[in-house]
């Protein structure tokens, strides 16, 4: 193959470029209006494009980010689950109970992860074995579970011991950067 023959016409390169674009024009848009918000919040105060408020949206944004991933794996695969909020509000407000009464964190860890186990379970043996869509269980487990973290707390805090290693998964950090973020 000559040198000419490899040569793509200018044309053809616009044509795949624009059919690209077509293509992705949803994620496209989503970036565009993403470079906007980060002009426009750069442009409306200086703190904005500095390492702190980097490291303070990696840590505020940290759960919502491992949940995401985990629910990426649940839609891809034709799913649904509409109660990971709920459960994550009555996990943390039964290790913080735990926690307030002494437990150990390690075993405080433990049992929320049993919880969640448990609770997946349950919610898969409905659809599985029941028939019943993933929906219609996910949303009776949203309800079930905030209805037990709102029982439990009553609507109000509880405060644990900052000194706790628990604490420290949420508000800790590695060097600079914060424990929630790794």
């Amino acid at each position: 193959m000559t040198v000419e023959e490899k040569r793509v016409a200018p044309g053809a390169i616009r044509e795949r470029a624009r059919a690209l674009l077509y293509k992705n024009a949803q994620i496209v848009s989503v970036l565009g209006m993403l470079v906007l918000l980060v002009i426009a919040f750069s442009l409306v105060t200086d703190q904005f494009l500095t390492v702190g408020n980097a490291l303070n949206l990696l840590r505020q944004y940290a759960p919502t980010f491992i949940v995401a991933v985990a629910m990426t794996f649940v839609i891809t695969s034709a799913g649904i689950d509409l109660s990971v909020g709920s459960l994550a509000a009555l996990t943390g407000a039964l290790a913080a109970s735990m926690l307030a009464f002494g437990q150990p964190s390690l075993l405080v860890i433990s049992a929320m992860m049993a919880l969640g186990l448990a609770a997946g379970a349950v919610h898969g043996w409905f659809t599985a074995y029941q028939g019943i869509p993933a929906l219609i269980v996910t949303l009776a487990g949203l309800t079930a579970w905030r209805g037990l973290a709102q029982l439990l707390t009553q609507g109000y805090s509880i405060s644990i011991d900052a000194s706790q290693f628990f604490v420290m998964l949420g508000q800790g950090e590695l060097g600079s950067i914060p424990v929630p973020a790794l």
